[in-house]
């Protein structure tokens, strides 16, 4: 008996076997592409849905498990990306391009930030949905740039589902929503445990649209506070794909680790602009302190270390709202690098226990 885990990633696909003693057997992953045009960040849902089913069926032909012995397929990964579903259960086209799924990454409705802003009180915008402010980032602003912008696609959806939905309802016809992917709708009251009508009414939508939450176990009135920071693993990965091609992750950890720490090179990591803490979406990235003696690796390093700090920043934010930090577990594609979970921790300032990454 096994279990198939399916990290739904932003940069990469991955899927893993493990065993009942929750050891990995194998995995595979796969590259997610986009169109990128003016702010705006699209994919094919469909295309996605594919890459997850191959991959999962790859590994069963590998022989790391039989497809009788699966116990359950679990999804975890990005939250927010959006999909249109036609009354068929087909995503719907989009505005740049042939992709049907809106990113988590695309920043089309900034204007639709402001106006939900204006309508609401920011004390209640934090009591219904727990997040600070209006950010491009939630469903819900791109679904009122939608009603607004692409009055043809908003006519013909009969469900808004996230990514995570989509895959559940593409393997088994069930449309459901997990009601913690739910809270990052910008549109899910997190005390009601329901979707918050006054917000629906401002995007032009109904319950009707939305997918139901069936009934699952949770630990009784417990919250999960979740600052989400979108320039985080995703700086590293864009700075070696521009600067460092050449060399694969592990290659530039073993490079890293031969410099003298903490390094004099300080790299803002605001290169999709900032949520948490400070919620600033025109914020850009920023290197400071270039002297000739600095290789590409030194930038490599200011990078690690940048993102630990905003790390560290967000740590502060929660300690002083009077939440205790003990220790740090990483999880995802960064929690493979040894050193950047060591740079992590020194910057928060609290020992390392455990890394684990798919």
């Amino acid at each position: 008996m096994g279990y198939i885990a399916v990290d739904l990633g932003s940069t990469n696909i991955k899927v893993a076997v493990y065993d009942e003693g929750f050891h990995k057997v194998s995995w595979l992953e796969s590259p997610v592409h986009y169109v990128r045009e003016g702010g705006f960040v699209e994919f094919d849902a469909l295309g996605y849905a594919a890459a997850v089913c191959s991959l999962i069926a790859s590994l069963v032909r590998k022989g790391g498990i039989r497809p009788e012995e699966v116990r359950q397929v679990v999804f975890t990964g990005q939250a927010e990306s959006l999909i249109m579903l036609d009354g068929n259960g087909i995503p719907l086209m989009n505005a740049i391009s042939w992709m049907n799924a809106i990113s988590w990454m695309d920043e089309r409705s900034v204007d639709e930030c402001g106006e939900i802003s204006s309508l609401f009180d920011a004390d209640e915008i934090y009591r219904r949905t727990g997040q600070m402010t209006a950010l491009p980032t939630w469903p819900a602003t791109k679904i009122r740039w939608l009603a607004k912008n692409r009055v043809d696609v908003f006519k013909k959806t009969r469900h808004y589902v996230m990514l995570k939905d989509y895959l559940v309802y593409s393997m088994t016809g069930r449309l459901c929503a997990d009601r913690s992917i739910a809270t990052f709708t910008f549109y899910f009251d997190i005390h009601a445990k329901e979707y918050w009508p006054d917000m629906l009414r401002v995007c032009g939508i109904g319950t009707g649209q939305l997918p139901h939450r069936p009934p699952l176990r949770f630990i009784p009135d417990t919250l999960v506070f979740l600052p989400v920071v979108e320039s985080g693993g995703i700086c590293l990965e864009w700075y070696r794909n521009h600067f460092m091609k050449q060399q694969t992750l592990q290659e530039l950890d073993a490079r890293v680790a031969k410099k003298n720490m903490p390094g004099d090179l300080i790299f803002l990591p605001y290169i999709s602009g900032t949520n948490a803490p400070d919620f600033e979406e025109n914020t850009c990235g920023l290197v400071y302190g270039i002297r000739t003696g600095h290789d590409e690796a030194d930038f490599a390093y200011a990078v690690m270390e940048g993102v630990a700090h905003l790390l560290a920043r967000n740590i502060d934010e929660m300690r002083a709202s009077g939440i205790r930090t003990d220790k740090i577990i990483a999880t995802g594609g960064g929690a493979k690098s040894a050193l950047w979970c060591q740079i992590q921790a020194d910057a928060v300032g609290v020992p390392k226990e455990k890394y684990g990454g798919m």
